[in-house]
């Protein structure tokens, strides 16, 4: 599914908004969320630029170390303004060797071919998962718009098999791991990839907007397929919501199942449709609520989709971050 974006957006050098590699790496240690919807993983921060390793014979300061959440690795995080070059792609592997850590990222405004290679390579074995993700901004007006885009890592040539999830974690990626497959080919997942979660999401092409498909509930387990509105402003979220109301009549025309909910003290808005089920049940009821996803995840995304589009469309614009010339420092 193509995003929409405006007719006049252009890119602009990574350095009128991040003046140093410094002011790069402050930033994603502050937007880790974007990191990890990025490669698919739960990044937690431990600390910005950290020492390894301490010795009379060697140390060296990381641009970043966080901690995945759902095996507890370790994770080094090295940064570049420019394309990467050797120096950066050596001494993430040296940090990863000095810290024990299982998976490397490398974030530079171009992922050079040779490292691109070599990073393929390296994740064809066991040992490590490596990832390779290009930051970029892009002008739009008055708006700035800055990117994280995963080029090269372990989805990218295929899951790593050899990795073991906790058992409850890997039945959610045995669930999931089909639908995916199938949305992506449908060009509804940007990417082929599964995450080891009851939820799973995939983008509408608005910021802070999303589809989901996922299990919830306790005793009354569902799996929804469902669009999730929770942008930081909790007016903007109301706006949404109400204009998809106006497209009721023609949404439960042809989704009468469709629930509609306000959460959180009205600060998200949901929209949706549900079949009972648990990641618990037998194999067989797991198959037959597959089947039903399969089938109404496309079903939803093509109703819904146009309809929020129409919103989008009519809603005044988010409010604009600062211009190149005034980037914060």
């Amino acid at each position: 599914m193509t995003s929409p974006e405006p007719d006049n957006l252009e890119p602009i050098p990574v350095r009128c908004v991040w003046p140093s590699e410094a002011d790069f790496t402050t930033w994603l240690a502050e937007n880790m969320d974007l990191l990890s919807r990025e490669i698919g993983l739960k990044l937690n921060l431990i600390q910005e630029e950290a020492w390894l390793a301490p010795s009379s014979d060697w140390q060296g300061r990381v641009d970043i170390l966080a901690r995945e959440d759902g095996s507890g690795d370790y994770v080094v995080i090295e940064n570049q303004m420019e394309e990467s070059d050797n120096d950066h792609f050596a001494g993430l592997l040296n940090y990863a060797s000095h810290s024990d850590s299982r998976i490397l990222i490398l974030v530079a405004s171009r992922i050079g071919d040779c490292h691109r290679r070599t990073m393929d390579w390296l994740n064809e074995g066991n040992r490590v998962r490596i990832y390779g993700v290009e930051m970029s901004a892009w002008h739009n007006g008055n708006s700035i718009k800055r990117r994280l885009e995963l080029v090269a890592g372990p989805d990218k040539r295929s899951e790593w098999p050899e990795f073991e999830y906790p058992p409850d974690k890997q039945r959610y990626l045995d669930f999931f791991r089909p639908l995916v497959a199938e949305l992506f080919e449908q060009d509804i997942a940007e990417r082929n990839i599964a995450r080891p979660a009851n939820d799973q999401e995939f983008p509408s092409g608005y910021s802070a907007i999303d589809y989901h498909l996922g299990f919830w509930g306790g005793g009354n387990s569902v799996l929804s397929i469902y669009l999730y509105v929770a942008t930081f402003d909790p007016d903007r979220n109301k706006r949404i919501f109400d204009a998809m109301c106006q497209h009721r009549q023609e949404i439960e025309e042809a989704l009468p199942e469709v629930w509609w909910g306000r959460g959180n003290g009205q600060n998200e808005a949901v929209v949706g449709i549900s079949t009972p089920g648990s990641i618990e049940d037998p194999e067989e009821n797991l198959d037959e609520i597959r089947a039903w996803a399969s089938k109404n995840m496309p079903k939803f995304n093509a109703v819904i989709q146009p309809c929020l589009d129409r919103v989008m469309s009519e809603l005044p614009p988010e409010p604009a971050e600062p211009t190149p010339g005034n980037a914060p420092t």
